[in-house]
């Protein structure tokens, strides 16, 4: 535990003082160094795009050489410096994953990527002697391919339970799950153009109609028995298509209750309206194991029966116009509930739902409409701090923090939010002397986000918020505006754990362009830890 006052951070009197009191990066630890190594050997035998029988060796050595995590670290380092802006790119990646038969694979083109015919045949010729493959998940996005090669490589790999791809991909995915079932946890597909039928077919099976199905659940009849789901394993899933509908979600839903997580995308009934829906045609339904639900417009009848359908909800989005709604104390019944997304919610409701959460709530989002800066109360945070202990994020976007004369959080004695580990207020309008209030007292702060208006962020108030603080755990930092000076920068930059520090440059007009580039100069070429980012944003 850190002794409070040894992790006060001092200011530096002059500009030039922080050089002898920012910390500067640690040593590199040796295996850091040699997979480094590794990974350039094999992006440097690789640039010219031959993968010649001495890579293939190589890879081969590695596979044979390296345990299994070491080997899937170097991998992606690899990916990492390699961009994939051709056909033989991607190629050259894809066929170096497989030969060294890693855990993970994560591709993603910069621009749509298509391997023809003999790309296919080349790679499955190089990997015709592997019987199986080690990987666990594979993502490939902006990347489309002939059949054949993804379905070879998939039906090769026995321990895969992650799957996400883009476009095209995505139907030779779902094809390859009809004939061949796997014992996949989570499917992502993005941006593709399947349908209802082809889901259904490909995570239900084919034993009965889709439409036959769709009818016997809407009857109140369960198809459990009648037509099990294929892939009994899955518990996330997220399909983005615009040939989607409810009567897909609702087929997936009554076959299986096992889903922790659902995204069916896009259509217009969110899948809170889906559960309610079965639980009106069929009251037996029984419960699912949902954890996260989104864009929720609830009345109080309503979140009391999700409450019922879903015991195990852990997140929760709720998107408010309905002026019946008075209170949300029925989220004290969610007994598993800790992540809170408030949007286009009242003032009032806010306070109800942090009051009624307490000490379970985590994380907390306040949001509403761009540029609309809606007013909320100091007392509003005040009640956060005291309800609500062990919270450890809080998001407000697009608000107006207001403030009488003599409001106050905490007395100075206490921590406001003890366990606070993330603070983002984006494009808010807040006073100074309530930004200083609203900094102090968070002990446990790892990343800082202060979106706010021009005026508000002072070198006071930075002066206040560094002397009011132990931020021996502050990593990352951005900062959107201010009038700050550059000797006020200089500052932060004395935190002992701050990796990261960003902001807007064109939003500071108090610190010149000459000044900055020469401290971004300074950390970079003295070995600091810090990085000093210029961000730069459309206006």
């Amino acid at each position: 535990m850190y002794d409070r006052e040894e992790c006060k951070t001092a200011e530096p009197s002059t500009s030039s003082e922080w050089r002898g009191m920012a910390p500067h990066k640690q040593p590199q630890r040796l295996r850091d160094i040699v997979m480094d190594r590794v990974s350039s050997l094999v992006s440097q035998n690789t640039s010219l795009h031959q993968f010649t029988e001495n890579v293939r060796t190589f890879c081969e050595i590695l596979a044979s050489s390296l345990p299994l995590d070491v080997r899937t670290a170097v991998m992606k380092k690899v990916a990492s410096t390699m961009k994939i802006n051709s056909p033989q790119d991607f190629k050259v990646l894809l066929t170096l994953h497989l030969l060294t038969d890693v855990r993970h694979i994560s591709l993603k083109a910069d621009d749509l990527v298509h391997l023809d015919t003999d790309d296919c045949r080349e790679i499955l010729q190089l990997v015709k002697d592997v019987p199986h493959f080690r990987m666990e998940t594979l993502s490939l996005e902006s990347i489309t391919m002939e059949e054949g090669l993804l379905s070879s490589i998939m039906g090769r790999s026995p321990r895969l339970h992650s799957v996400r791809a883009s476009g095209e991909l995505c139907s030779q995915v779902l094809t390859h799950l009809q004939e061949k079932p796997c014992a996949l946890r989570s499917l992502h597909l993005d941006s593709c153009n399947v349908s209802d039928e082809d889901v259904v077919s490909a995570l239900v099976g084919t034993r009965t109609d889709f439409n036959t199905l769709g009818n016997i659940i809407c009857n109140g009849g369960d198809v459990k028995e009648l037509q099990p789901a294929a892939l009994q394993s899955l518990r996330y899933l997220s399909v983005e298509s615009p040939r989607l509908s409810a009567c897909g979600a609702l087929i997936l839903l009554g076959v299986s209750s096992q889903f922790q997580q659902i995204q069916y995308t896009t259509w217009s009934s969110p899948i809170g309206e889906t559960l309610l829906f079965l639980n009106q045609i069929n009251s037996t339904i029984g419960s699912f194991s949902l954890t996260s639900l989104a864009k929720w417009q609830p009345t109080e009848h309503s979140l009391r029966n999700l409450q019922k359908l879903c015991p195990r909800l852990q997140k929760l989005m709720i998107e408010c116009f309905d002026p019946s709604l008075t209170s949300l104390d029925v989220l004290s019944e969610f007994k598993e509930l800790t992540a809170l997304n408030l949007r286009l919610v009242s003032e009032e409701l806010i306070v109800s739902a942090v009051k009624a959460l307490g000490k379970n709530l985590l994380e907390l989002q306040v949001e509403f409409e761009e540029y609309s800066y809606h007013t909320i109360s100091l007392d509003t945070i005040k009640t956060i701090q005291e309800h609500c202990p062990h919270l450890q994020r809080l998001e407000m976007k697009h608000v107006n923090i207001s403030s009488n004369p003599g409001d106050h959080l905490h007395s100075r004695n206490t921590i406001a939010l003890p366990e606070l580990k993330e603070l983002v207020l984006s494009s808010a309008v807040i006073q100074p002397a309530s930004l200083e209030t609203l900094l102090s007292g968070n002990e446990s702060l790892e990343s800082l986000v202060l979106d706010v208006n021009q005026d508000a962020l002072t070198d006071t108030v930075l002066a206040t918020f560094l002397k009011h603080n132990s931020l021996h755990r502050l990593s990352s930092i951005f900062l959107g505006a201010g009038s700050l000076s550059a000797q006020a920068l200089t500052s932060l930059l004395c935190l002992p754990d701050l990796q990261k520090l960003s902001l807007d440059l064109k939003r500071f007009p108090f610190i010149p362009v000459f000044a900055f580039s020469s401290l971004e100069g300074s950390l970079s070429k003295g070995n600091f830890q810090c990085v000093l980012t210029n961000v730069i944003r459309d206006d």
